[in-house]
């Protein structure tokens, strides 16, 4: 290595003052070979080290500095600082006991042109430092915004909840919630409905989003795309991935299962159509049902995905049932043993395609009672609720899970009243988060001697529980749990 070479952090790694640690992340779209949407959490005086690498002064001149500072051998801090110089795989250091992970390619060469870095060495400065890897201290990194609850199909698989009326955020006090999103350097907020495409001014709320680069992943739909649409995107810039669902390519099955109108799906089609002409990446969503996962079915969505320009996935799911519409899904359950079959041959599929297949047939092995509560975490994974995402809601309400909407029991805030911040740490999202607001004492979870285990590893999943035993029941143990109740709600369980 040249060390009287110019190497700058690289300008997809960006840093965040998190009270006593700092965040290094980077967002969905970066340009120098950088690991997608990273983060994790490093000491501030690596941060600081790191963050003198916004000049252009040499590797050795910055080394020398670092080694004057520090009162460190120059070797040494050589030998230290060079592990980053265009790193190609992670890099893992153990700091205060703790091990701390950086992305690949951290420092990068000079090309000429130094990059606007967003901080500066005060925003790097702690005055303590805790560097474990738990929910974000000072504001959420990411923000899910449901920005409507109104669709254009009636999805009999749906879990949304429809129901719920509400005085539904102007297009300016959206902006307002971005602009606080912004200043605390979130990394994105995904967009979500209902539909995206039929909410008011889309456009110019995605086209802020994007000029913050706080772009969603992607945007999924099940509107047909017009010219209308494809203009208003390219306005906004957006670039990412635009999912479609798309449960059969016969419209008789589509109108049974998403009531959808006549002529629905060559509109449909038209659309992605549209998209391939003009360079957008597309991503497939199926979900199956008794009425769309016969062989043929598949095999006729496999026929049409192949061949999409800018395909990224198709991705084929098996559905639980919702919280809100148990009734209509009750119409399209199918037998635990037939979707089996559908999701085997999927697989068998997946296996000999030249496409990206995802089967998602989890919910397919789950049981129940299997998970004593001294272990780390249930067989059926953590639930990750209050880690580092909020979810928005039309009007504004914070919720803690695309699942639960206006439940009350998991409403910690309002955007019409509270700042982002002031959500995150108020008193109630950490109630929620310690398993410690309103619980009856007729729970099972009430003074069991694990409950912070299970608070501290995110254990328990509200929405397992509300399915396993009711919305009365919503503080009773995960059914994952030995010790939670043996009579479950069959109306919910596979």
């Amino acid at each position: 290595m040249d060390k009287q070479k110019i190497y700058i952090l690289n300008p997809d790694y960006k840093f965040k003052n998190d009270e006593d640690r700092v965040v290094m992340y980077s967002q969905a779209n970066v340009r120098n070979d950088s690991e997608k949407e990273w983060l994790g959490f490093v000491h501030p005086y690596q941060a600081l080290l790191l963050g003198l690498f916004t000049n252009e002064s040499t590797f050795e001149e910055h080394c020398k500095e670092i080694s004057t500072y520090f009162n460190m051998p120059l070797l040494q801090v050589e030998d230290m600082m060079v592990q980053y110089v265009e790193n190609k795989d992670s890099i893992y250091n153990k700091n205060e006991g703790t091990f701390v992970t950086f992305p690949k390619n951290v420092l990068i060469p000079f090309e000429g042109q130094l990059p606007d870095y967003d901080f500066c060495q005060d925003d790097l400065m702690c005055e303590t430092v805790d560097i474990n890897p738990d929910r974000m201290h000072k504001a959420p990194h990411s923000a899910l915004f449901m920005l409507n609850n109104h669709c254009l199909t009636d999805c009999l698989y749906c879990y949304a909840d429809k129901r719920t009326k509400c005085d539904e955020l102007t297009t300016e006090e959206i902006f307002d919630i971005i602009d606080n999103a912004k200043r605390l350097k979130m990394a994105k907020i995904d967009v979500i409905g209902g539909e995206l495409f039929i909410k008011k001014d889309w456009d110019n709320i995605l086209e802020r989003l994007v000029s913050y680069n706080m772009s969603p992943s992607f945007i999924s739909t099940k509107v047909p795309v017009t010219e209308d649409i494809i203009e208003k995107l390219k306005r906004t810039r957006y670039n990412n991935v635009i999912q479609i669902s798309l449960d059969s390519m016969d419209e008789n099955i589509l109108k049974q299962l998403i009531h959808c109108p006549n002529g629905y799906l060559d509109r449909l089609l038209a659309g992605i159509e549209l998209l391939q002409e003009n360079g957008f990446k597309i991503q497939f969503d199926t979900i199956l049902t008794n009425l769309n996962s016969s062989e043929e079915d598949l095999t006729a969505l496999y026929n049409y995905i192949k061949t999409i320009n800018g395909l990224v996935y198709w991705e084929i799911r098996v559905p639980e049932i919702s919280i809100y519409r148990s009734e209509s899904f009750k119409k399209v359950v199918y037998d635990k043993a037939e979707i089996q079959k559908s999701c085997i041959f999927a697989k068998s599929i997946k296996e000999k395609a030249n496409i990206n297949i995802l089967v998602s047939d989890e919910i397919l092995a789950s049981s129940h009672f299997d998970t004593s509560p001294g272990e780390k975490c249930f067989n059926h994974g953590i639930c990750g609720i209050l880690n580092d995402q909020i979810f928005i809601l039309p009007d504004g309400k914070v919720g803690v899970c695309e699942q639960l909407y206006w439940k009350p029991e998991y409403l910690i805030g309002d955007l019409r009243k509270q700042s982002i911040e002031e959500i995150w740490n108020s008193p109630k999202a950490k109630a929620v988060l310690n398993m410690r607001y309103g619980m009856d004492e007729t729970s099972n979870c009430h003074g069991c001697k694990v409950v912070e285990l299970c608070s501290k590893t995110h254990r328990r999943c509200p929405v397992r529980v509300i399915k396993a035993y009711g919305e009365a029941h919503w503080d009773y143990p995960d059914p994952h749990c030995t010790r939670a109740p043996k009579q479950l709600n069959s109306e919910f369980i596979l």
